[in-house]
């Protein structure tokens, strides 16, 4: 019974300890990994409007305008676009039959959908590999037309020529005015995934107003400049202005909360777990103290007595281990949509740096029951046979 919750306890231990690690190597990953567009010269401006001073779509078009001219107009700033939804801040997606009108071939795609305005690709530095962006005709909504990224391209239709081209998505006809290159929409995680966007219109511009700003000069100096103009357009707004690196804490909150949450559980339960394992093996050793005496007293020397009691005590620890890996690697599937590119569930180096310090838990919790075995006389033993 000791055995089996000193190995439960190693067990769990490693399964906290391992995912902690990869937690933590993804975070330390992600702070570098380029999402597919610029964070380091853009600025988020975040208005939420009180509903009841814009009832009706003229009137938040004329707010939306205002407010995007307002940025553009700032010192600084070179370029500025409406987005309806943030990458890596929120999500949104969809799917269904689409058809490729020349060709009549329907196959089901889902993909990620945003609403952004003109000069948004420019602000964020994503490129537009075929076409052009939105121009500000088809942002009042003139056209049905869509921009595809790389992937989504692909997908619909192959290799040939993308620009011009019509699809047909829940009854609606879409000409594709141009194919942008991939970048992260909700997770750093993501590989390969399909997006479309339309043009951003007063319809879908609900009660907050996102911009993006691209900045000539470090992004922090414009945020309390970026946040009185706003103010001065809607005092009743309630307004956030923040550069995009910072906003990428969302799709970064993950990794940090698993790798500060369970690193330090994880911990915890190591010293739970070395504490059973030293109390085992002291346990063990004192049964066996005179058997440890008539081993010396017929020849065998410490590190015969040390090989025994380390055997016993690394025999629990592998079996402690390969549990805790195996409940670990089930536990962690669920997390590769988070995991950036080339990381994977179990990595080997997180759990590589797990059973080093498992190992070195073990000999340091063993070290004491082995000085004790030691101690005994040999003497001793004999007279008591």
């Amino acid at each position: 019974m000791r055995r089996a919750l000193v190995a439960g306890q190693i067990a769990v231990s490693v399964l906290l300890l391992s995912t902690g690690v990869l937690f933590l190597r993804n975070l330390m990953l992600a702070t570098s990994l380029n999402p597919g567009f610029d964070v380091q010269r853009t600025l988020w401006a975040q208005v939420r409007l009180v509903s009841e001073r814009y009832p009706n779509e003229g009137s938040k078009r004329v707010i939306s305008q205002a407010s995007l001219e307002a940025m553009r107009a700032l010192p600084g700033v070179e370029s500025a676009a409406l987005i309806e939804v943030v990458p890596l801040n929120d999500n949104m997606g969809t799917g269904g039959p689409l058809t490729v009108d020349d060709t009549g071939q329907t196959m089901h795609v889902a993909f990620k959908t945003n609403a952004v305005g003109s000069d948004y690709f420019r602000t964020m530095s994503i490129p537009i590999l075929a076409g052009s962006e939105f121009p500000e005709a088809d942002v009042e909504g003139r056209s049905p037309v869509v921009i595809m990224n790389q992937t989504m391209a692909r997908r619909v239709f192959g290799d040939t020529n993308t620009v011009g081209r019509t699809v047909t998505f829940h009854g609606e006809r879409l000409t594709v005015a141009g194919v942008a290159a991939d970048s992260k929409y909700f997770t750093l995680g993501e590989k390969h995934v399909q997006a479309m966007y339309r043009p951003i219109t007063p319809r879908v511009r609900r009660d907050t107003l996102n911009i993006i700003l691209r900045c000539a000069q470090p992004p922090e100096s414009l945020v309390k400049t970026a946040g009185a103009a706003l103010g001065v357009l809607d005092p009743t707004a309630a307004i956030e202005v923040k550069p995009m690196k910072r906003a990428l804490g969302f799709a970064l909150l993950p990794s940090q909360a698993g790798a500060a949450l369970l690193g330090s559980i994880g911990l915890l339960g190591l010293l739970l777990a070395a504490v059973g394992l030293y109390a085992l093996m002291a346990y063990s050793v004192a049964r066996r103290l005179r058997e440890f005496g008539l081993r010396m007293a017929l020849g065998a020397n410490s590190g015969d007595i040390v090989r025994l009691i380390g055997r016993e005590a690394f025999t629990l620890l592998a079996f402690g281990v390969s549990v805790g890996l195996a409940i670990a690697w089930f536990a962690a599937r669920p997390l590769a949509m988070f995991l950036v590119p080339g990381l994977q569930p179990i990595d080997p180096t997180g759990v590589a740096a797990v059973v080093i310090t498992l190992t070195a838990v073990g000999a340091v919790a063993t070290l004491g029951p082995a000085r004790q075995a030691l101690r005994a006389d040999p003497i001793s033993a004999l007279r008591w046979e």
